[in-house]
């Protein structure tokens, strides 16, 4: 509960003469609560304003400055292995490259175990891949893409300062600097002309996405729904940045090119997804920029957060009676996001591969594919909590709660929710 002279705070929209603006922009009285009446109006501080460190702009001024520095190259290297992956290699045609987008993904050793799920869930639902083009940002993840016939791209300058180890948790350094190789990969393919898809590898495929998008047209930027709770951050779009569509345009190769040059408010949110957001509020309002978010068909593009709320479409999806294009494991914490995804029958990987170095993965005497891929997902019982507490005896308890409690009602996500609360002190 805030004290009364911050809550609520009592805020107007001003309308002023001279005043040539495409933005609105909010103003409220200060002071104390009861004189309000008779305080000057002054603009709102918005979250937004929340500025960098002078330590994070230095830092994020020096990383900028040695991603630039190969820019240029990196375009070059990269540009064959676009065009095979469009299928567009010999073409000169601009525009063919829109009738051929590609799929962007990033990862390093630390989400290996993701990327090779998503990757056997894709074949055990026959679903082609040969339009994916991995961002690899180490050697080790650049060798294993090579092995299993994915597309790959590596330059040790470009990703000279992300770390081979998976964030231990949303918002920490790790993680912060492992989204500034999502910026930098999504600003390579926009300034090359493609339409492309950037998806995380936290997600498994239940149909073709690009099939969905196929046509479309009217908005240069698709984004999938971050779910109806936000923090401020993130308004008004709730856009999920971890699979979004682009259209190429000069909008579109303007806007990424800006956002590459925003590591200082990255590593201020340890996420781009504020940075993103901040920028396409901008861009939406001063530069025509026309973003779509899913909102109407957020239940064909699922998330953790719907795996939070909504129970019955769980079940449903799980049972194969929903026509979902995929799940997206967000909303986790990084430990929680592969016993959920085998709740939701979404992992298809063996155990035996799971932590293996990556000369051990290689070494296989067959294929990866073969060692490693399950023809059918691993079956836990949706909302079966006890998977994820590592304490016995309360893994016990939520057990039992769940037996009893959960066959009744439709209360399971919200003891998740709790569950998660109360193991990491309320993050949101």
């Amino acid at each position: 509960q805030r004290p009364k002279d911050q809550y609520p705070p009592q805020q107007c929209i001003a309308i002023q003469g001279n005043w040539e603006t495409y933005h609105v922009q909010k103003w409220e009285k200060k002071g104390h609560w009861k004189k309000r009446a008779t305080a000057k109006l002054e603009r709102s501080p918005a979250f937004r304003n929340n500025l960098p460190t002078s330590e994070q702009t230095i830092l994020a001024t020096a990383e900028v400055q040695s991603y630039l520095s190969v820019y240029q190259d990196a375009l070059e290297k990269l540009r064959p292995l676009a065009e095979k992956v469009a299928g567009i290699k010999g073409f000169s045609k601009k525009h063919i490259k829109h009738k051929h987008p590609i799929i962007v993904m990033v990862a390093n050793f630390g989400q290996i175990k993701f990327f090779l799920n998503f990757l056997c869930g894709a074949r055990a639902r026959k679903l082609k891949t040969s339009k994916i083009l991995l961002f690899a940002t180490d050697q080790d993840t650049y060798d294993l893409a090579q092995a299993m016939g994915i597309t790959a791209f590596y330059d040790d300058r470009v990703f000279a300062s992300i770390p081979s180890g998976a964030a231990i948790d949303y918002h920490d350094l790790n993680y912060g600097k492992i989204m500034m190789s999502k910026v930098y990969c999504a600003h390579l393919v926009s300034q090359l002309g493609y339409d492309f898809l950037f998806q995380d590898v936290d997600l498994v495929w239940h149909q073709d996405p690009l099939e969905y998008f196929g046509e479309k047209e009217g908005f240069d930027m698709y984004f999938q729904h971050d779910g109806w709770h936000h923090p401020e951050k993130f308004a008004p779009l709730a856009a999920n940045t971890g699979f979004y569509m682009v259209r190429h345009n000069r909008r579109t190769e303007h806007f990424f090119s800006v956002l590459a040059r925003m590591a200082d408010l990255v590593y201020k949110d340890k996420s781009h997804q504020a940075a993103l957001t901040t920028l396409a509020n901008e861009h939406i309002t001063s530069r025509g920029l026309r973003v779509k978010i899913l909102s109407a068909d957020s239940k064909k593009f699922q998330t953790g957060y719907h795996y939070h709320t909504d129970r019955k479409l769980m079940e449903k999806t799980k049972m194969g009676n929903y026509p979902s294009y995929l799940f997206h494991a967000n909303w986790l914490e990084g430990k929680f996001k592969k016993p959920v995804m085998e709740m939701t029958g979404n992992w298809y990987t063996s155990e035996s591969c799971i932590g293996r170095n990556a000369s051990v993965l290689l070494a296989s005497k067959t294929n990866i594919f073969s060692d490693c891929c399950l023809a059918k997902p691993v079956d836990v019982d949706l909302y079966d909590l006890s998977a994820l507490d590592e304490n016995p005896e309360e893994r016990k308890k939520d057990a039992m709660n769940s037996t009893n409690a959960d066959a009744k009602d439709d209360t399971a996500p919200r003891k998740l929710i709790a569950l998660q609360h109360r193991r990491r002190g309320s993050k949101e």
